[in-house]
């Protein structure tokens, strides 16, 4: 459950962006997806498993007819949605690095590997100015690494982010965040009026 948690902290519904094929060649982008296919799915997550560098999904949905349909869906991306600031991010599980045109933006370019049960993700070509909410700069060089680890009961999911900014900080900064699961609760928008 805690590794769902990590896709929807807690939602049921799961959007992905590219409907799985058969794949001929084991790592090959091209013959597991169709990439002129986009595809919308929502439902229950019902297992999830990690395997470097692949995603693997059993997803029970309503089909057209009313009857439960299950899912089989293998992704090379993971998508992370929190429901502060509704924010939606992209990690990469194939890649190591940005490609070397790829524009910065405010949540930069994110790829990721496992170690063991932990999510390891990098995020490079960061334009968000500010380390904090007071207004400690960033520069373009910034790096973030982030570890998502669950606990052994799935009842807790552990952040450890160590951000490395040369021309900011002296030494990497170290910050953590622990989310609980809670049975029932959906990722809701995040309506902020302010």
């Amino acid at each position: 459950m805690i590794r769902a948690l990590i896709l929807g902290l807690c939602t049921s519904a799961v959007w992905f962006l590219a409907a799985s094929t058969a794949a001929r060649a084991h790592h090959s982008f091209a013959a597991t997806f169709e990439a002129e296919t986009v595809s919308e799915l929502e439902g229950e997550v019902m297992s999830v498993a990690w395997r470097n560098p692949h995603v693997l999904f059993t997803l029970r949905a309503t089909g057209a007819d009313g009857q439960e349909v299950l899912y089989q869906i293998e992704s090379h991306s993971l998508l992370l949605r929190l429901e502060e600031y509704d924010t939606v991010r992209t990690i990469h599980m194939n890649e190591t690095a940005a490609p070397a045109d790829y524009p910065s933006s405010d949540l930069g370019y994110s790829t990721g590997r496992w170690e063991g049960n932990t999510l390891v993700v990098r995020t490079t070509n960061i334009s968000w100015r500010f380390f904090d909410s007071v207004g400690i700069p960033l520069s373009e060089a910034v790096e973030i690494e982030e570890r998502f680890t669950p606990s052994d009961d799935g009842s807790e999911l552990d952040l450890v982010m160590t951000v490395t900014d040369p021309a900011t900080f002296t030494a990497p900064v170290e910050v953590g965040k622990t989310w609980l699961a809670i049975s029932g609760v959906r990722v809701e928008p995040y309506d902020c009026i302010n």
